[in-house]
């Protein structure tokens, strides 16, 4: 478990893990059925530097001021993994008229037009939102309602993997990598109520 919960940190951020002698290979590719068992865990310890700079930076500065140092800790302690892929899906999906091309866009390390304006209202809108909630709820209680949102978000985006089409890429490369902890009669059940989980999940959205 512990070597689960490890490889969970090291893959999902940019946090200094050392070297453990009991570790066989710290540098290679995690695995993934057993590291998303420790998914929640490790999204709490990730998130906990952003958290406690809300509560201190509060202390000196206003909300707009904390939310940008936030969301700064944020993005120095995931290295930038989620805004990356942001970037990739908006130039693909914005940029390519074919499957094809958009996976190929998306593949591209070099970063676009759209890929930098998604990125660009990204950071203001959730400046703005975590300002407003900082000013509206109080410093420690928006860092206790951060912390209770990264083990929901980051499971949540498991979600869309099991709800692809079986013959997609995405679907293939969850079967391969995530499948063993999930019961495959879980993962048809997910499939055949994809209509009413999106049912359910736009008007939530909206």
């Amino acid at each position: 478990m512990l070597c689960a919960l490890i490889d969970c940190i090291r893959f999902y951020s940019r946090l200094p893990v050392p070297v453990f002698a009991f570790e066989k290979d710290p540098h290679g590719l995690p695995h993934f059925p057993h590291i998303v068992r420790m998914l929640p865990l490790a999204s709490l310890i990730i998130t906990l530097p952003a958290a406690v700079v809300i509560v201190l930076a509060d202390w000196f500065w206003s909300p707009l001021v904390t939310a940008s140092l936030t969301l700064t800790m944020s993005v120095l302690s995931t290295g930038a993994f989620h805004e990356d892929g942001l970037a990739d899906v908006a130039d693909g999906l914005g940029g390519g008229q074919t499957v094809a091309r958009r996976l190929e866009i998306m593949t591209d390390s070099r970063i676009g037009t759209y890929g930098g304006a998604a990125l660009v209202l990204s950071f203001l809108l959730r400046i703005t939102v975590l300002a407003d909630l900082i000013d509206a709820l109080g410093a420690t209680e928006t860092a206790l309602l951060v912390l209770a949102i990264a083990p929901l978000s980051r499971m949540a985006g498991l979600l869309p993997l099991m709800l692809m089409p079986e013959h997609s890429l995405v679907h293939q490369m969850f079967v391969i990598f995530l499948v063993p902890t999930i019961t495959m009669s879980r993962v048809a059940a997910l499939q055949n109520s994809r209509p009413a989980f999106l049912g359910f999940a736009v008007p939530a959205i909206g």
